[in-house]
């Protein structure tokens, strides 16, 4: 089920945020449900080849570095879920 998948992809970035950072975003319900509703649309476009260009990407990289690796790294371990490639062809931040 998708929704599903949204919450263990939700919970997963969560938990590696939290341990990067120490803060625990888990704690935090309105964050995940933001969270969630970005994931989703962001999987639609996936799915349908939809490329969005960010203009800020090289500037939020530049002063959340440590957040920007984190999620690199989170990016590594999805390319190897065959569920998460199946519903939507790619990862998130291919």
């Amino acid at each position: 089920d998708d929704n599903v998948m949204l919450s263990q992809l939700a919970s997963e970035l969560i938990d590696s945020v939290t341990l990067t950072t120490g803060y625990y975003f888990s704690r935090d319900k309105n964050f995940f449900d933001a969270l969630l509703s970005h994931l989703e649309p962001l999987l639609n476009r996936m799915a349908h080849g939809i490329n969005v260009f960010n203009p800020i990407k090289d500037e939020i990289k530049e002063d959340y570095g440590l957040l920007f690796g984190t999620i690199e790294q989170i990016q590594a371990r999805m390319r190897q879920k065959d569920g998460f490639r199946e519903v939507c062809g790619s990862t998130p931040f291919d």
